[in-house]
């Protein structure tokens, strides 16, 4: 067994003394900036935020608010010039590589707008992809299970051309879930789909965040962020309004499809 790192220790430590009040990310101060030579663009601007596990969040804002560059600092994808970021309780400026990429691979799960599936891969291979990545056992018994949680599993062994594009979303999900992670994080996962596919795919969401899974996702759309527990808006940086919904539309999955009701 090889030797524990500092970092870990320093986690595992910290991990410990977390109780179930503490929130799964922390945002304090947090600034980022692109240095563009003489133009220097601040994408975010000394931003405070708490998410705790089990929420469902949408985070809004117009084109250039700072959503996708919020969402790649909490994805681990990038790091903030400014401020500290805690991802369940740990410091991540003192997380070394294989760290960082342990949270990228397990612990967030990633859904995008193009579902980015390999196109002469079935979709069970498309889900089987970060059980590979992550050295895995048992990868066919626990890609099934993912699809079958998105209601696809009689559609394993179909190529995502033989797919709808909804159907293609809900493989992309899958593939997020299988390394079950703590974290799902959705960057516009209904920009490409239409009402329908999109209210289904919200639907799935519901349904993880209801059993525990905490989600975030980025949107343009009111209609999409009215499913999401917590709604923050972001302008030029800054998170301008944070506020809990109280008048969620609920999309409820069955046989004959979705429909929708109101808490």
């Amino acid at each position: 067994m090889g030797a524990v790192s500092d970092h870990q220790a320093e986690a595992a430590s910290e991990d410990k003394m977390l109780s179930e009040s503490d929130p799964l990310l922390k945002l304090n101060d947090l600034s980022k900036i692109f240095d563009l030579g003489e133009i220097k663009v601040h994408a975010l601007s000394k931003t405070d935020l708490e998410i705790a596990t089990g929420d469902f969040v949408a985070i809004m804002g117009p084109s250039g608010s700072g959503k996708s560059t919020l969402m790649n600092i909490i994805g681990c994808l990038d790091v903030p010039t400014d401020g500290e970021y805690l991802f369940n309780g740990i410091k991540v400026k003192n997380m070394d590589e294989d760290e960082l990429a342990t949270i990228r691979s397990e612990r967030v799960g990633f859904v995008f707008q193009q579902f980015n599936l390999l196109a002469r891969t079935t979709a069970l291979e498309n889900v089987e992809l970060p059980l590979i990545y992550s050295g895995k056992s048992d990868r066919r018994e626990k890609a099934l299970r993912a699809l079958e949680i998105v209601g696809l599993s009689d559609r394993a062994n179909h190529m995502p051309n033989q797919l709808s594009g909804g159907q293609q979303q809900r493989v992309a999900i899958a593939r997020a879930l299988v390394n079950e992670p703590d974290i799902i994080l959705a960057d516009e996962p209904t920009g490409a789909l239409d009402t329908g596919s999109g209210n289904e795919i919200m639907g799935i969401f519901e349904k993880l965040n209801s059993k525990g899974k905490t989600v975030i996702l980025i949107t343009h759309e009111p209609y999409i962020a009215a499913h999401a527990k917590r709604v923050i808006h972001l302008r030029d940086g800054q998170i301008v309004n944070d506020e809990i919904n109280h008048d969620r539309t609920v999309a409820i999955v069955n046989v004959e499809g979705i429909k929708h009701e109101h808490l």
